[in-house]
């Protein structure tokens, strides 16, 4: 989309749709709703897998997991 079609289509607050940023807000609940889960499921996973002795360390896995996938999404992989 050329930048003169952008801007006739922007809305005043620098959307480009209605319901833009009703959408996007529903996007990050629905992402921190997951991401909660996730995160509750690998903390009673890595209780019950290493109990408390290992649990820091296979947590420690689970986080680099997350980072090499959240360092994906960034790039758009």
């Amino acid at each position: 989309m050329k930048l003169k079609n952008l801007l006739k289509e922007m809305n005043p607050d620098g959307t480009i749709s209605p319901n833009e940023d009703k959408e996007m807000n529903e996007l990050l609940d629905f992402v921190d709703e997951k991401m909660q889960e996730i995160f509750y499921e690998a903390e009673m996973e890595t209780k019950r897998i290493g109990g408390q002795f290992r649990q820091p360390g296979y947590k420690a896995q689970v986080i680099k997991l997350i980072e090499k996938l959240l360092a994906g999404f960034e790039r758009g992989k």
